[in-house]
């Protein structure tokens, strides 16, 4: 299984046996108890503040996570490319923001991975799957 971490620090001496890294932990969501919700994007991971000396040797490789709106700017999204736009606190099991805007006639949070329209009258976002769900009702 792999893990997502953000190397805060290297060790200072390189080619020391046992060197570690400190790492604060991203999550997905599927990984918390609350879980996966509906608005959770397929590459979003959750910023947490649980960090851990982790062993050099055991970082494999690379991945970059971009906030909400340098992921949604990206022409192309690639296999290591990943956003962030919660931060969960484990001592309380809280998430900053513990709210966000909720759009269309589902009222739920902006997913990146469902297209969207705005409507020219009143401004407000639509899921096309909703505009099509409410046509064909």
């Amino acid at each position: 299984m792999l893990q997502f971490g953000k190397i805060l620090s290297f060790p200072k001496k390189k080619g020391k046996e046992g060197e570690v890294c400190r790492v604060v932990w991203y999550y997905k969501p599927e990984d918390l108890k609350s879980g996966r919700k509906s608005f959770h994007g397929k590459k979003e991971l959750l910023a947490s503040d649980h960090e851990d000396p982790v062993p050099e040797g055991s970082i494999i490789g690379h991945a970059k996570v971009h906030t909400l709106l340098e992921y949604e700017a990206l022409k192309t999204v690639g296999k290591y490319d990943f956003f962030s736009r919660f931060t969960y606190h484990m001592a309380t099991g809280a998430f900053v923001p513990d709210q966000v805007p909720v759009l269309c006639v589902c009222r739920l949070p902006y997913n990146p991975d469902s297209r969207m329209v705005s409507c020219d009258t009143c401004g407000e976002w639509y899921h096309i799957a909703c505009l099509d769900d409410n046509a064909a009702s």
